[in-house]
């Protein structure tokens, strides 16, 4: 018998069998391969654009402060002077330790919120730079005053928190360190800070919802030595009358 009509036949038999064609689906139903290392390029450009701004911002920063100095030129020959204007101003004056030309500048930020403050000295003709912090939206003003009892100013940069409940004054504390010319920021300090300088003696408390502290610090050579806590925390309520949990510790330092 011979086959070859037969087999001639069967690919137009199986394409007549098939039925219309099928289209592709759409482009919105087709699932997008998982790119792992998305993320590491969204953060890596979200890197870049901070080192950019930073940098707009340190350059911004360092224009102000050419103007600040071609300013404070202009008042060479007078040992107090203040200026002000919208991007800066500066005091000039015996403003740290007797006898020192010091100059205090305030540089506003690009975005007005965010500064930077400085302390300078004038040392023969060249002014070297003390300290220099930057200022955010908490700060409220800054302030030279001997907290210590040594006999030099001291700068504080009076701030109230933004966050949390109660009384929220704090101050980020610069102490000046005559050993070698600058300032010591004393880390740890509570709210509500009150300074005695003669026996150099810090009281902090804070009051805030459903509890109380305070704290006694001694200032030993621009060291923060805590000598007394008390803490009292609100349990809840029985009856209308108050269930109070006072916890007291007391430390004790050597000086020196």
């Amino acid at each position: 018998m011979n086959l070859t009509p037969l087999l001639f036949c069967l690919p137009i038999l199986l394409i007549c069998c098939q039925g219309p064609a099928q289209t592709p689906p759409p482009s919105s139903l087709i699932e997008k391969p998982v790119l792992p290392n998305r993320d590491f390029i969204r953060a890596d450009s979200i890197a870049n654009s901070f080192r950019l701004r930073d940098i707009q911002d340190s350059l911004w920063l360092k224009k102000l402060e050419v103007e600040v100095f071609e300013k404070v030129s202009t008042f060479k020959s007078r040992k107090t002077a203040r200026f002000e204007c919208d991007s800066f101003h500066f005091e000039k004056g015996n403003l740290v330790r007797p006898g020192m030309t010091h100059l205090l500048v305030y540089l506003r930020g690009r975005d007005g919120y965010f500064g930077e403050y400085s302390i300078w000295e004038l040392q023969g003709d060249y002014w070297a730079l003390l300290l220099n912090v930057g200022s955010g939206i908490s700060t409220q003003g800054v302030l030279f005053k001997d907290v210590n009892g040594d006999g030099y100013k001291d700068f504080l940069m009076e701030c109230f928190a933004q966050a949390g409940t109660g009384e929220k004054n704090y101050n980020e504390v610069y102490l000046y360190n005559p050993r070698n010319h600058a300032f010591d920021y004393i880390d740890g300090l509570g709210m509500n800070p009150h300074f005695y300088p003669k026996t150099r003696i810090v009281t902090c408390y804070y009051n805030p919802a459903g509890g109380w502290s305070a704290e006694k610090y001694r200032l030993n050579w621009n060291q923060l030595e805590l000598l007394e806590e008390i803490e009292i925390r609100l349990l809840g309520m029985v009856e209308g009358t108050e269930d109070m949990d006072c916890i007291r510790k007391i430390y004790r330092f050597r000086t020196g």
